[in-house]
């Protein structure tokens, strides 16, 4: 740049700061312009701005209608073999996904084989899969950013997949042969074994999980498929052929889901679910009949003596199978006694009122089996026997059929309502949604009665429900912590001491 050009350059600067100098500043300029304001309009310190109508009123005055949740329709299609695809076009997609679900968890495991289901799971994946070895899997989903997982839970066996739309076929192809044709690489199933080993000798370091797992122990009992656990020698003992056996036994379609999403016309989706997985010989997984729950509980107290610096409880027993047509009056009583956050009895009472407990709440599962009902809370020990007494008479207040205002249970409600449209917020997760109730034998207008069926739910159903489901007599009180601060227990029921949660030898 010459001499020349930077003075000119400066000389223009120059000149238009004095310009600006000599102008009035825009906001003086506007008031000049501007005609008077209301009052109102001056009280909220900005001239230019009108308070807008829907200010003016309360807001717990306001009358406003009530959501208008449509649930989306999904078509399905079901390939030759049996499986049933649920195709989502959805052109806001920048990635493309694929979730297939399948029967075949951790309670089919054999009795002498506790942790195969997550082991072969867990595997599944990680050891290579079609022509690739393990090491080319990793690469080629590295390369395209892809990913590709495997998981079991307690019912069933899950294979995800996503990669960038321009890469889907790519990533099906990847995604069949982990499904139907994993490699189970010696090498790496050691290294998966190692890391539930570790797993398994550290899970007695928090006392949350020893309370909750002595609880599952103590409900539904130690050998039952539903609580039992992997052990050290058990998994040392689960071989690559173990794996390979479990795969034949479970990787099936029918009865197998599969969502299929991306921005791609439906047609074009279903084909290409077709050419990945259409391949799958029809035929049905072979798992053995898990003998359903017929326990009766009497009410006792489990301690579990650690000198942990927080004491954790857990109170409860056997919950509700699913389809149970009592489903709906007992989730809202869950909601309200615990499982409804700050303004639920259990959370308000012992947490917010009194002080007594870092947190609490309620929770309640079912299953194919009965689940699990109950109180969770985590307190200094020297708080754990009031807090515990406290829960123990909210809790047998409600089983007695104690009142439930209306307001209450209105409450509830309206936090499942409002909560229910996330349910399938999205094309991809209504597919989702209605392809996990569909697994699990839920009737096809389960998601569109869902609201109807709440609001039919008066404080008598609730307050009935109760009455049948909660059994303060049968409880099961595992509390984990020092017993020199814990202070006696005796009021609560027998104590029954158990010094390894490893081996509880609970009846």
């Amino acid at each position: 740049m010459t001499r020349t050009l930077r003075e000119l350059i400066l000389a223009a600067l120059l000149a238009a700061c004095a310009s600006n100098a000599a102008a009035p500043a825009p906001a003086a300029a506007a008031a000049e312009a501007a005609p008077a304001r209301p009052a109102e309009a001056a009280r909220i310190g900005a001239a230019w701005f009108e308070e807008p109508a829907a200010l003016a009123g309360r807001p717990d005055s306001m009358k406003i209608a009530p959501l208008d949740l449509k649930v989306p329709k999904i078509e399905t299609t079901t390939l030759d073999n049996g499986l049933v695809v649920y195709a989502v076009e959805d052109p806001s997609l920048q990635l493309a996904s694929a979730s297939l679900v399948l029967a075949g968890g951790a309670i089919y495991d054999p009795a002498d084989k506790v942790g195969l289901a997550s082991l072969a799971a867990a595997s599944q994946r990680t050891g290579g899969a079609g022509d690739r070895s393990a090491d080319a899997l990793d690469d080629a989903l590295d390369f395209l950013a892809a990913e590709v997982g495997t998981s079991a839970d307690q019912e069933a066996v899950h294979v995800d997949g996503a990669a960038l739309a321009r890469d889907f076929d790519t990533l099906l192809g990847m995604f069949a042969d982990v499904a139907l044709r994993p490699k189970f690489d010696e090498a790496r199933v050691a290294i998966v074994k190692a890391r539930f080993a570790e797993s398994i000798r550290r899970r007695n370091e928090t006392p949350g999980s020893i309370a909750s797992r002595t609880f599952a122990k103590a409900v539904f009992g130690e050998k039952s498929p539903w609580a039992r656990e992997a052990s050290l020698d058990g998994i040392a003992k689960l071989t690559r052929g173990d794996l390979v056996e479990w795969h034949k036994r479970v990787f099936h379609p029918e009865g197998a889901r599969l969502v299929i999403a991306g921005p791609f016309p439906k047609a074009e989706l279903v084909a290409r679910a077709k050419a990945a997985l259409g391949g799958w010989p029809k035929a049905a997984a072979k798992l053995p009949e898990v003998a359903l729950l017929d326990r009766k509980l009497t009410r006792r107290v489990i301690l579990v003596p650690k000198p942990f610096a927080q004491a954790q409880m857990r109170l409860g027993h056997l919950g509700y199978r699913r389809h149970d047509p009592d489903e709906y009056a007992l989730r809202l009583l869950n909601d309200l006694l615990g499982g409804g956050g700050f303004t639920s009895r259990v959370t308000r009472e012992i947490r917010s009122n009194r002080g007594l407990a870092y947190s609490a709440g309620s929770f309640l599962t079912s299953g194919k089996d009965r689940g699990l009902f109950g109180v969770a809370m985590g307190t200094e020990p020297a708080k754990a026997k009031e807090a515990l007494d406290v829960a123990l008479d909210i809790v047998t207040k409600l089983a007695a059929g104690g009142a439930i205002p209306q307001s209450e249970l209105d409450e509830s409600r309206d936090s499942f309502v409002n909560s229910f449209a996330f349910r399938f917020d999205t094309p991809t997760r209504a597919a989702s949604e209605r392809a996990t109730l569909d697994f699990y034998g839920f009737p096809d207008d389960y998601l569109e009665a869902f609201r109807a069926k709440l609001g039919a739910v008066t404080t008598a159903a609730a307050q009935d429900a109760a009455k049948r489901y909660i059994h303060p007599d049968e409880l099961q009180i595992v509390i984990v912590g020092d017993p020199k601060k814990l202070g006696p227990l005796d009021s609560l029921g027998p104590v029954t001491i158990v010094e390894d949660p490893e081996k509880p030898n609970l009846p």
